[in-house]
């Protein structure tokens, strides 16, 4: 009795074994249905997104209205958030302030962890879940914004607010905030240099497209908007040590992005070489602005940075201030 009841396990087993194989292996079918269900939930995700979107855009249409305000834009990995990060540190230290309102230069600020900060962090905690307790969207979760203050030379000190609309609302969505900023004084797109040479795929569609390129149709797209003629445009091209590398020691060429650039003849140096391939893609990025009929003519303004080089930025946003601020004053003598 005991070996025949073995014997009937073992021919029971691969019958079993196979059972399980067909139960857990997905056929064909199962697979298109999840990759389905799956395109389906992030459609009806993005479409809420959307939806959240335009409701906050129907409250909050006013936020920004005679605001001075850089809307800050730029393609995805440009170096935008790392822009504003070190443009908020600049501003403290021009001010001595910080962002909480705690006075950077006085003895007896606050520390982190002292009570001070920790009555300041339970407040805007309790704040922002008093706001995000009515149920309703706010701009905070989708706009981003800082103060911005230089120095200028003359003594005096620059403000304006910079804003960026959050990347993970998409480049569909972003364009929907463009009419908030209409009032704004200032465009500000930041261009990451060392992308001539990597490809993207194009949002919306199958394609794939240089990065270099992309960025310079998306702000060709943006100048041409009827929602937002921006006066003044600053185009910031970031990531200049990463380009520098890129030309002189992996020897990749900027024809790999532009077949019409020609690098000037000779042994030239560094310098001489990475300043002539920036100067050509600013002036590519240059050329795309247009001021239609009836519109004053519209300035543009090239800076050149390294949003990761913190000893260098201080002479690189005193400039950015110093072009706000020349072209503040600009628009009031031609009024």
């Amino acid at each position: 009795m005991v070996f025949a009841w073995i014997r009937r396990l073992f021919q029971r087993q691969p019958q079993d074994s196979g059972a399980t194989a067909s139960n857990t292996a997905p056929t064909a079918a199962t697979k298109r249905a999840r990759t389905k269900r799956t395109h389906e939930a992030s459609l009806a995700r993005a479409q809420a997104r959307s939806d959240e979107i335009d409701e906050a855009l129907k409250r909050d249409r006013f936020l920004f209205k005679d605001r001075k305000v850089v809307l800050v834009l730029g393609q995805e990995a440009a170096g935008k958030s790392t822009f504003m990060r070190q443009a908020k540190k600049y501003s403290e230290r021009t001010t001595g302030v910080s962002r909480s309102g705690e006075n950077l230069h006085s003895p007896h600020r606050s520390r982190p962890g002292s009570a001070g900060s920790a009555g300041a962090s339970s407040s805007n905690r309790s704040k922002h879940s008093s706001s995000s307790g009515t149920g309703k969207v706010h701009l905070s979760r989708w706009v981003a914004e800082i103060p911005f203050a230089a120095r200028l030379q003359r003594g005096t000190t620059m403000h304006t607010t910079l804003v960026r609309v959050r990347r993970k609302t998409g480049t569909a969505q972003q364009r929907k905030w463009l009419h908030l900023f209409g009032c704004a004084e200032a465009l500000l797109y930041v261009v990451d240099l060392s992308c001539y040479d990597e490809w993207a795929d194009v949002p919306e569609t199958d394609e794939t497209m240089n990065r270099m390129r992309l960025a310079m149709r998306d702000f060709s797209d943006v100048c041409d908007s009827p929602l937002a003629l921006f006066p003044t445009l600053i185009i910031v091209l970031n990531k200049v040590d990463l380009f520098r590398d890129k030309l002189r020691v992996a020897k990749i060429p900027l024809a790999v992005c532009f077949p019409e650039y020609q690098k000037p003849a000779g042994d030239l140096s560094v310098d001489v070489e990475v300043t002539s391939a920036v100067e050509y893609v600013a002036q590519l990025f240059m050329s795309q602005v247009h001021s239609p009929g009836g519109m004053p003519e519209r300035r543009v303004h090239a800076l050149c940075m390294n949003a990761l080089e913190t000893g260098q930025l201080g002479a690189q946003f005193q400039m950015l201030g110093e072009v706000l601020y020349q072209e503040r004053i600009r628009r009031v003598l031609a009024e």
